[in-house]
């Protein structure tokens, strides 16, 4: 049976655990722009922006607490937009997460996630 994301997904604010996901943005330590682009947050509220740390490597988040979840075409298209504007703040690649999803710190990352044959 498939569970709709919005009934997944969730991040911690002050604590508290809401509804909600995390864009991811893997670059060259110093390499991405923290600042997140007003224009793709319009409907959104941003309530953190954390960096994780390797030698040779960073990870950007971005949390987004959701009170009300897009639909259909307007999911998809929040999605892309999140994950162009990582991309577009310098990281080499993007992904959607959330609190309580397995995840694998660089370069562990590129074989945590395998696809069946």
């Amino acid at each position: 049976m498939r569970v709709p994301a919005k009934e997944q997904l969730t991040v911690f604010v002050e604590g508290e655990e809401l509804s909600g996901f995390i864009i991811y943005g893997l670059g060259s330590p110093g390499a991405i722009d923290r600042d997140v682009p007003p224009a793709i947050w319009e409907d959104l509220q941003l309530v953190g922006s954390h960096t994780l740390v390797g030698q040779h490597w960073e990870v950007v988040l971005w949390e987004v607490p959701l009170s009300q979840w897009p639909t259909g075409p307007e999911w998809q298209r929040t999605l892309s937009e999140c994950l162009r504007a990582m991309i577009a703040r310098g990281a080499k690649v993007a992904w959607v997460g959330a609190e309580g999803i397995p995840y694998a710190d660089p370069p562990d990352l590129a074989v945590a996630v395998r696809v069946p044959a």
